[in-house]
Parts: structure tokens; C-alpha cells; sequence
């Protein structure tokens, strides 16, 4: 499955301005196999983007506490944009 908006195109990237509903976007600060620049520039293209950074390579988000501290930040958002029942 493709995503919708990649930050890897600069077509990614200018669909983002495009974008209503709120855009969690999560960045490895030690991934070397996206571009960082992209994935910024896609977070603060988007209306309603908001970047989170992690100390983590690609993989990092999957192991050790990145899973927790991860999904922490995504539950948080979530039920900042009320979107998360509870």
C-alpha cells in the first residue's frame, strides 16, 4: 500500500499544504534512510502538522522503550485533537 503523501517527493511535500485533519509526523533523528529535511518540511507544510524527534535510527521506534515513548506521544496527540475517546 502507497502512502498518501510521501516526504521523500517534493509532490509529497506540496500535497501536504493540502491536508484538514491533523498530521502526526515522527522523526529518527539517527535514521540515515529518510532525508530529515524532507520529513521537516513535511510537518511544517502540513496546516496541522506537528514533528516529534526521537533519538532512534529507522528501526529505533521498535525496540527498547521506542515503542512506549512512541505510542505515549501518539495517544497524547490523538486526544489533544480529540480524536481518542477516554
Amino acid at each position: 500500500m502507497k502512502p498518501a503523501i510521501s516526504p521523500s517527493t517534493s509532490a509529497g511535500c506540496s500535497k501536504a499544504r493540502s491536508l484538514r485533519a491533523p498530521l502526526w509526523v515522527g522523526l529518527g533523528e539517527r535514521d540515515v534512510s529518510v532525508s530529515k529535511r524532507a520529513v521537516e518540511r513535511l510537518a511544517a507544510r502540513a496546516p496541522k502538522g506537528e514533528l516529534h524527534r526521537y533519538p532512534y535510527d529507522h528501526f529505533g521506534a521498535f525496540i527498547g522503550d521506542g515503542p512506549q515513548r512512541v505510542a505515549a506521544d501518539q495517544v497524547e496527540f490523538l486526544s489533544r485533537q480529540g480524536l481518542l475517546a477516554g
